[in-house]
């Protein structure tokens, strides 16, 4: 639990690395399959804003093919489907976009989805359909009081309107040393989920 707290703190402080490292090591001590998935979904989260995004990948499609709550398979779905639309593949965005969009979410997670698939399709410069989504995420949110994500998507309608969109893709960071035992090990575990 230590580690796992430790892990947590050093995601916030954005020492992404060291949440990796920390997560990690809690992971391997961990029993708890539901815990398991939380430290996962962390060590996703971690690589994906270091920039890595191929073991931020292979951590998100393990636990959405084996994740205890349905809940951490959705948020895995969300996550896979903002991978792709970072990395301009239109076809993998809409495959996870439509699975979701075809299931009844609670409203944090599916205020939380219109955001990410309004900031997916402003990556892939599909502006009209960014503007779109980013008025269901602004509506859902400002109905049920969920008020950072009212304030990203009104921030998102304004630089549509503004023509104020400057989303650059950025190629994949390079695997830090220190932690590429770590991604060959998730790498491994994906390799073993039937996808």
């Amino acid at each position: 639990m230590a580690l796992q707290d430790r892990a947590t703190v050093a995601l916030h402080r954005e020492r992404y690395d060291l949440a990796v490292e920390l997560a990690y090591a809690s992971l391997e001590l961990t029993q708890d399959s539901v815990n398991r998935d939380r430290l996962l979904s962390d060590i996703a989260a971690a690589f994906y804003m270091l920039g890595v995004r191929s073991a931020a990948r292979d951590a998100y499609l393990v636990l959405e093919a084996t994740a205890q709550e349905q809940y951490q398979r959705w948020f895995a779905s969300m996550n896979l489907m903002e991978i792709a639309a970072r990395e301009g593949s239109m076809p993998m965005f809409e495959r996870y976009r439509r699975a979701l969009a075809g299931t009844t979410l609670p409203p944090a997670l599916e205020a939380q989805f219109h955001l990410q698939t309004a900031e997916s399709y402003e990556a892939l410069a599909q502006l009209d359909d960014a503007a779109g989504a980013a008025e269901r995420a602004r509506a859902i949110a400002e109905q049920y009081g969920f008020n950072e994500i009212a304030f990203k998507a009104g921030d998102l309608q304004i630089r549509m309107r503004s023509g104020a969109v400057a989303v650059e893709r950025a190629p994949e960071a390079e695997t830090p040393e220190r932690l590429k035992p770590i991604a060959a090990t998730i790498s491994g575990m994906r390799r073993l989920v039937p996808l």
